[in-house]
């Protein structure tokens, strides 16, 4: 029995199929092709938008570096015009020396003129005794 054949040959068939997948494969790569494309600008966008972070991260950083090195300049130069602990007790000490030193030598002084104002007294009763004497008859 011969079989019977309502449609196009097997050869045509296959043909007219490989030419749909193939037609679909390029669809699905151009598809592919664009959705990729897409990530990748994305992506670019991204990266682009991270390095602008960065640089301004970098620079509010050396922002704040430079007020820390400013910072450790004015300690610096305090450690270097400030006098040391040791060194202005040291000064305070023979201070305080100079002062007692001073202030004997002002009581001293108080007391000398004490025994002056004394003896120049003392010797003012004596005249004045001596003169008195002199007029008795």
């Amino acid at each position: 029995m011969a079989e019977r054949r309502d449609g196009p040959s097997l050869e045509t068939y296959l043909e007219t199929r490989l030419n749909l997948l193939d037609q679909r494969l390029r669809d699905d790569r151009a598809a592919l092709d664009l959705m990729l494309a897409e990530r990748d600008q994305r992506y670019e966008e991204r990266y682009r938008a991270s390095e602008q972070a960065l640089v301004k991260v970098a620079t509010s950083m050396d922002a704040r570096f430079q007020s820390v090195n400013e910072f450790r300049s004015t300690l610096a130069d305090q450690a270097r015009d400030l006098m040391p602990r040791a060194e202005t007790e040291v000064r305070m000490k023979a201070l305080e020396t100079v002062l007692e030193r001073l202030q004997g030598e002002r009581i001293g002084v108080k007391g000398g003129w004490g025994y002056a104002v004394g003896a120049v007294g003392f010797v003012l009763i004596l005249v004045n005794l001596w003169m008195a004497a002199q007029r008795l008859p």
